[in-house]
């Protein structure tokens, strides 16, 4: 699809590349499927649950315990949140990524410290600040999420997001500094 686009200096320019915003969305699609199906794995060899209790818990920040006893509609819920986080966290390291060149320079250990970073405030801040019932420390669960958060949040993301600059830098040579404007 070509686009025609107005930028200081460019008067027209015609481009074929992602945009900041469809990175955004790739990223935090790739994410969310990989994420929660790590999730999934990751809960059924340390405890056991089936795959929908990990929907159910991630309802259960908002609804508490009755997350739990509601069906569908908490797995609805616990999905739709599940991907609003993803794309949350998508659109922070990509705005990360258009500002910070060591980022931009070194995207695959970017992407391991940047799952470290998500588990981090996941589990230091995010559940600890919802309504998800209190449980006992499962540090077999704490290390597979910690992997999981590594290698199917942070890693997925960086190398969407250098491969949507590299594809984008071949036609707009400076594009960090318009942070990828439409």
């Amino acid at each position: 699809m070509t686009n025609f686009q107005v930028y200081p200096g460019n008067r027209y320019m015609m481009r074929r590349s992602p945009t900041f915003i469809k990175a955004i969305v790739w990223s935090g699609i790739v994410t969310c499927i990989l994420y929660l199906v790590g999730m999934m794995l990751a809960s059924w060899l340390a405890n056991g649950q089936p795959p929908v209790q990990v929907l159910q818990f991630i309802a259960s920040g908002i609804c508490g315990e009755h997350a739990y006893t509601e069906g569908a509609s908490s797995i609805v819920a616990g999905l739709f949140l599940h991907c609003m986080f993803s794309l949350m966290i998508a659109a922070v390291y990509l705005l990360v990524y258009s500002l910070v060149p060591f980022v931009r320079q070194h995207a695959f250990k970017a992407g391991l410290l940047f799952g470290v970073i998500v588990w981090l405030f996941m589990y230091g801040a995010v559940i600890p600040l919802s309504h998800v019932p209190l449980q006992e420390p499962d540090p077999v669960m704490g290390v597979l999420s910690l992997i999981v958060n590594v290698f199917f949040v942070g890693l997925p993301i960086a190398m969407v997001a250098n491969y949507c600059y590299h594809a984008h830098k071949k036609h707009l040579p400076d594009i960090t500094d318009l942070i990828w404007h439409n």
